[in-house]
């Protein structure tokens, strides 16, 4: 191997290092959960709840916010795909709190099952919790510790799922749990580019982490160096600092496509999320299996019901719409036709055409069925 083949070797690692794994077109396509029949808007809204649930337990458990982002990731990638995991089978607060406590186990940071399933009892309880998609009436400002309270026959159940959980989400990654996050990487950039400002590095940094949120599971998507470029152009944008006069994303591997959609996405994250309070407002999201069970359920249902309504509807506009005399020339029309065919009601006709009609009975045969009852 000459020197130039090295330094290739070499930087293809480097780069293999600052790459993550990402969900192929099979597996955007068709996912477990919707196989299972959870419709999509279900699947999208526990997931995104999901997100946020494993989000506050990780403050609470006070991690740094990449072991939390990392987390997210876990999260996210265990849904995907036809051979991922089902919201039929696993309850997203279990996948959440054992993608929390996985990550944190493998950091610097390391958390104990007790720490976590408490967390978790605290913000999973009806009266107790402060996520308005688990307690949507608030909770009170000197909630009762018995609502959230661990007993150690619950802990010992509990920690028995966490870790038969943690097998299953394991099992499905193929044991692949690194996440390389666009973070630092942005910081590189925004060093790299001259770009000084304070208020664009912060703001970059509220988009990648916003983008962990995205309904469309950018982190499984796009590799960390795009996802960096596309917050670093936004954030840019939006507080009216020029970068330079060339395509500078190209320089770090982006092109305009990509970057155009990046920036999109990332845009439309607070009218998804405004969607999603305005539609669970005053309701609780499902984060158990049997939950998600009865709501889809409920959707279906709800669904058949107004295509019926739906189609009723168009129906009494189409009669509405058509003048009485020419519903009434129609239906004369019809009679007519029906009369000549030997089908109106004052004219029966056979069930059969005259040329197919079965062959009357001659006499020798009725001679023959005569004698035979005699006999």
């Amino acid at each position: 191997m000459n020197k130039a083949q090295e330094v290739m070797s070499g930087a293809e690692s480097e780069l293999g290092h600052l790459s993550n794994a990402l969900a192929s077109p099979a597996q955007l396509e068709h996912s477990s959960s919707s196989l299972d029949g959870v419709p999509e808007e279900l699947e999208r809204s526990v997931r995104y709840a999901g997100v946020r649930l494993t989000q506050a337990a990780g403050v609470l458990l006070q991690l740094p916010q990449d072991v939390i982002a990392q987390a997210i990731v876990v999260f996210t990638r265990f849904w995907v795909g036809p051979e991922g995991g089902s919201l039929a089978v696993y309850s997203a607060k279990d996948v959440s709190a054992v993608a929390l406590y996985m990550t944190a186990k493998l950091s610097f940071y390391p958390v104990s099952p007790r720490s976590v399933l408490n967390v978790y009892t605290y913000l999973l309880s009806p009266t107790a919790s402060p996520l308005p998609f688990v307690n949507p009436e608030g909770a009170p400002e000197h909630p009762e510790p018995e609502s959230y309270y661990l007993s150690e026959g619950s802990y010992q159940i509990e920690r028995q799922n966490l870790m038969k959980t943690e097998s299953a989400v394991l099992r499905t990654a193929s044991f692949h749990t690194r996440v390389v996050l666009p973070h630092t990487i942005a910081l590189t950039y925004l060093q790299t580019l001259k770009v000084s400002s304070s208020s664009v590095a912060a703001r970059t940094f509220a988009h990648l982490n916003a983008a962990l949120f995205s309904p469309q599971i950018l982190y499984l998507t796009h590799q960390p160096n795009a996802l960096a470029v596309a917050a670093i152009y936004l954030a840019a944008r939006e507080q009216g600092v020029k970068i330079v006069d060339s395509e500078w994303w190209e320089v770090f591997d982006v092109d305009r496509e990509e970057l155009g959609f990046l920036v999109v996405a990332m845009r439309s994250m607070d009218g998804f999320a405004r969607a999603e309070h305005e539609y669970w407002k005053g309701k609780v999201v499902p984060l158990t299996v049997g939950c998600v069970e009865r709501e889809a359920s409920r959707q279906h249902l709800q669904q058949l019901k107004e295509n019926t309504t739906e189609q009723s509807r168009q129906t009494d506009a189409f009669q509405e719409e058509l003048p009485k005399g020419v519903l009434r020339s129609r239906l004369k029309t019809l009679v007519n036709y029906l009369d000549k065919a030997g089908l109106a009601a004052n004219r029966p006709a056979s069930r059969h055409p005259k040329s197919h009609q079965r062959p009357m009975y001659d006499k020798e045969m009725t001679t023959n069925l005569s004698s035979s009852k005699q006999l």
